[in-house]
């Protein structure tokens, strides 16, 4: 029995550590005030985009794609206008957006040169 248990959470374990779960977020961090917070997330796959989520008090209110396109069906609709103003003035994604925009350009130079 013992074997049996202890078999099984290395299993888990190993398993956890190959195949990170997706609320593992890969992002960096961007506390924008009066409780809201952004994440900044590279694509998950090749034809991904990089987008933003945006928490108010650790509840996800919006996620958008970097060329202003919902992601994963969210949108910032439930985001202050005054919260949208300074996330979009931040460095970090100002930043984030030449990222994006080297990253699109190199997608498309790989499927023309195809």
């Amino acid at each position: 029995m013992i074997k049996k248990l202890l078999f099984a959470f290395v299993f888990v374990f190993i398993f956890s550590i190959v195949i990170p779960s997706e609320t593992n977020a890969s992002g960096s961090y961007l506390r924008i005030g009066d409780n809201w917070i952004a994440r900044f997330d590279p694509p998950h796959e090749a034809k991904g985009k990089y987008h933003i989520h945006i928490y108010e008090r650790k509840v996800q209110k919006g996620a958008i794609n970097m060329d202003g396109t919902n992601h994963g069906g969210r949108n910032l609709a439930k985001v202050p206008k005054k919260v949208q103003k300074r996330l979009k003035r931040s460095t970090k994604y100002k930043q984030h957006a030449k990222k994006s925009i080297k990253f699109e350009r190199k997608k498309r130079w790989s499927t023309f040169s195809k």
